[in-house]
């Protein structure tokens, strides 16, 4: 019988980031659909980020109320509502690695993120035998960044992704934990400058930090003990 592992986090597998199915369209259609199926299936993290109560908001007002009837362009809604925060996968998720199932959510609404930039950038590039289109880009070799061996890049795919640097400030935004940490110290401060009216939100959204109209988690002084029963209570029940 499977129990979901204590550390959900040791189980966890590697973004396959260099497959070449990692940035195929249809690939990634495919998975997000059998991942959202799941989940439509199960609904255990409907508590959690906007992300669920959306997807399953979509199947709900669809005409069968099965995904079967749910447009891939609609996806983006449930994609773009994910703030990353990894708790569907660390506390809540029953089908996280090594069930076989093997639903990492967060790291396919990551894959999914990389295409869409990954497409973005493509589209700001000149094709291939095109006026403009350096035709010997794609005969030398280079490194990814962390790569120990060198990719050969197709043609029409854009390296700009890859080598964009990333500000400091989009790096701290991406270290959840640590902002929990800092902002449940004085948490009636802190939600009160993230509202969505307040000043302090106008300047993350006019310095392209984060959209004034993002739903943004209220933070609590509890948040560490908040945790330590959630992953109690997953002991629990896997005991």
């Amino acid at each position: 019988m499977y129990s979901k592992p204590l550390n959900p986090a040791e189980s966890r597998k590697p973004i396959q980031w260099k497959h070449p199915d990692f940035y195929n369209e249809e690939k990634l259609e495919q998975e997000m659909r059998r991942v959202f199926d799941v989940c439509h299936g199960c609904r255990a993290c409907f508590n959690l980020c906007e992300s669920f109560p959306t997807l399953f908001s979509l199947v709900d007002q669809s005409p069968t109320q099965e995904l079967d009837s749910v447009p891939s362009s609609e996806f983006k809604k449930v994609a773009d509502d994910c703030t990353l925060c990894d708790m569907c996968y660390m506390s809540s998720c029953p089908y996280v690695p090594p069930h076989s199932l093997n639903i990492d959510f967060p790291h396919m609404i990551l894959r999914y993120r990389a295409q869409s930039e990954q497409k973005e950038n493509n589209s700001q590039i000149a094709p291939p035998n095109s006026p403009g289109a350096d035709d010997n880009a794609a005969a030398v070799p280079f490194f990814w960044p962390h790569a120990k061996e060198k990719q050969h890049v197709l043609p029409e795919t854009s390296t700009a992704l890859a080598f964009s640097p990333i500000p400091k400030a989009h790096q701290m935004l991406t270290k959840t934990d640590m902002l929990a940490k800092i902002s449940s110290i004085m948490p009636s401060l802190v939600n009160k400058l993230v509202e969505q009216r307040s000043f302090f939100r106008q300047i993350l959204h006019n310095a392209n930090l984060i959209h004034k109209n993002a739903i943004l988690p209220s933070y609590v002084s509890k948040s560490k003990t908040l945790m330590a029963q959630a992953f109690r209570r997953q002991k629990d029940l896997s005991t």
